[in-house]
């Protein structure tokens, strides 16, 4: 049961405790790859027109789609999908003019 005399009960705190944990983590992350998406587009690698909230995005749903296939179906090559997914990514935003 959940909650015992009106109150959670332990094991229900220590699922939501972790779960804030988790998603503060992956804030966190995403957070970072957005600096450091803003620097890339700041340095010309990546096109001005980048929407840093869409490659962030675009990003984390292939790192969900990683872990999905690796580590519940162990589906072979699934690492070596994701990376060519990742250099596709990039390469899509990619500069393609000289940086001067």
């Amino acid at each position: 049961m959940a909650f015992r005399h009106g109150r959670p009960h332990a094991s229900l705190i220590l699922v939501v405790e972790h779960f804030l944990f988790e998603l503060a983590v992956v804030r966190t992350w995403q957070q970072a790859l957005h600096r450091f998406a803003l620097q890339a587009i700041e340095a010309r690698h990546l096109r001005v027109d980048t929407d840093a909230d869409q490659l962030v995005c675009e990003m984390y749903g292939l790192i969900l789609g990683l872990h999905h296939d690796a580590r519940f179906l162990n589906k072979a090559r699934s690492v070596e999908r994701a990376q060519r997914g990742f250099n596709c990514l990039i390469d899509s935003y990619r500069n393609i003019k000289p940086v001067s």
